[in-house]
């Protein structure tokens, strides 16, 4: 089954490399917590298998209709400590004209002994000064009954880090999610003002039953209530019911949607319907629907609907091909009867095997970071484990400034290598991949 990662990533993933773009540019973090929400309410998405198996790195690539062919759009590469912790992340995108990736971004993240995170820092590539920039960074502490988020952001023009806002999160007795409580900060005194609060109800068993969302009134001085999401569950605790109110902006006025989810005997959801509530007729209205589709328990296939004109009209179909060491994912979409190719993206794992018989994923196999790199490159090669890999470094003018044998995934210092571009190539297992590295 696909994990709640995949699943969190697909909607990251979703947005191409523009929505990565933007993502450097946000200041509120409570957008990414409230993934993390998301995540830890895991009765509110599809039940999910293997939730400990994260990707090592990931591709994406967006479909060419014009020339009928899969083209690079961005990759995702991960590291991990000891305790499958997530650690370090690049992102990079694929420049087709010069047919190179490029830096978008980099996480960086700590754990603490109870593998909680603690610390998180944004950086976004400078084309210009050809160097990671701060943007953000979020420094959490933990207690028994709550964690607290420091948010701050970079001020590039005095080279500081400014506190701007603070999220708390709330437990009960059980490590259940209770709360989620955002501040931002005053700047005339640096005291903490009420922003959006989220309380969380549960069950005996520990389904989340109601979840309703507040936002603080300044000129009132009292919080107003926005979202109300109530969930019902079957006897087997599958999410049967989904009803959401909500405020219309600029008026008194709220709009209610429902959803309504089935499962299979296998206790397995294979679909659900969306819908609005119209007031002035006094009845639901179909929004839209999905389909899903399974082997053996292996999710296969999904389609998506909209309501229009009384009937359903097909609107997209994603297909899930899962292997040993990695996973895919296509996206089409359907215009009239015609179906086309809209993104697809695979999900490599740790064991990923270099002779794949895949000749659209050779790319991916080889991983040298960080580019631009000032002394030390990290030179991987997905598969190959702790054994050795040959590394030659070949400047513009076809001359060898470096060669020789490394272990697989160590450092390959570089000091005394020129200032300039080269390219890199590593041999392993009979096989020649090629990229190109800054040394700054």
């Amino acid at each position: 089954m696909k994990s709640l990662y995949t699943l969190a990533i697909t909607i990251i993933l979703q947005l191409s490399i523009l929505q990565a773009q933007k993502i450097q540019d946000s200041k509120y973090p409570k957008k990414f917590i409230h993934l993390e929400s998301a995540r830890n309410q895991a009765e509110i998405l599809i039940k999910e298998e293997n939730e400990d198996r994260s990707p090592d790195s990931v591709l994406f690539q967006n479909y060419d209709r014009p020339n009928s062919k899969w083209v690079n759009s961005f990759k995702v590469i991960n590291e991990f400590d000891p305790n499958g912790n997530n650690t370090l992340t690049y992102v990079y995108y694929w420049n087709d004209t010069l047919t190179q990736w490029y830096n978008v971004f980099r996480e960086i993240k700590a754990y603490d002994q109870q593998n909680r995170r603690v610390y998180f820092e944004y950086s976004g590539w400078d084309m210009l000064s050809v160097q990671w920039v701060y943007e953000w960074k979020l420094i959490t502490s933990h207690s028994d009954t709550a964690s607290v988020t420091l948010h701050y952001t970079w001020n590039k023009a005095d080279s500081i880090w400014m506190l701007d806002d603070k999220t708390q999160t709330n437990y009960n007795e059980n490590k259940w999610v209770t709360g989620y409580f955002y501040f931002n900060i005053n700047p005339s005194d640096s005291t903490w003002n009420n922003e959006h609060k989220e309380l969380i109800t549960y069950d005996s068993v520990g389904h989340i039953i109601l979840d309703n969302h507040f936002d603080w009134d300044q000129s009132s001085r009292e919080w107003k209530q926005s979202n109300k999401i109530v969930l019902t569950y079957d006897t087997k605790g599958n999410l049967t019911e989904r009803l959401t109110t909500m405020p219309v902006l600029f008026t008194d006025r709220t709009s209610t949607y429902k959803q309504i989810y089935f499962y299979n005997e296998d206790n397995l959801r294979i679909g659900g319907i969306s819908y609005k509530w119209d007031m002035p007729s006094g009845l639901w209205i179909n929004q839209d629907k999905s389909e899903t589709s399974y082997i053996n328990d292996t999710l296969t296939e999904s389609l998506g609907y909209y309501w229009q004109e009384e009937q359903w009209v097909k609107n997209d179909r994603y297909q899930y091909i899962e292997k040993d060491n990695y996973d895919l994912t296509i996206s089409s979409n359907f215009i009239g009867d015609e179906e086309a190719f809209s993104y697809r993206y695979y999900n490599f794992y740790p064991e990923m095997i270099v002779n794949t018989e895949n000749p659209e994923i050779q790319d991916m196999q080889l991983f040298l970071y960080p580019n631009p790199v000032t002394s030390g490159l990290t030179v991987r090669v997905n598969g190959g484990n702790e054994k050795d890999v040959f590394v030659s470094l070949i400047d513009l003018r076809g001359t060898t400034v470096f060669s020789g044998k490394v272990r697989n995934g160590s450092l390959v210092s570089l000091e005394t290598i020129p200032k300039g571009l080269y390219i890199c190539k590593v041999n392993f297992d009979g096989r020649t991949y090629t990229d190109k590295i800054l040394v700054k």
